[in-house]
């Protein structure tokens, strides 16, 4: 399984960043503890781009979404229900 991101610079600066984490879902416990995950490396890797996305998705069908603004002083996480 490969995470693909998109990033946006200006001035050199990144921007913002939107990255598709793909996952194959196995129940809502794995889901939480891959997002939990995810959102603990993203404060320690992201921490200078002002705006990220993180999309963990089955397939087609969304699991899990990260988000963070450069307002928010923590990112925002939502686990959709199945």
């Amino acid at each position: 399984t490969q995470a693909v991101g998109k990033v946006k610079f200006v001035d050199k600066k990144p921007q913002r960043l939107v990255v598709d984490l793909p996952i194959d879902y196995y129940g809502q416990a794995e889901t939480i503890g891959i997002t939990q995950y995810v959102t603990e490396q993203a404060n320690k890797y992201f921490d200078k781009i002002d705006n990220y996305e993180i999309r963990i998705k089955d397939g087609n069908q969304p699991r899990a979404l990260i988000s963070k603004t450069k307002d928010d002083k923590e990112p925002q996480v939502h686990i959709y229900s199945n």
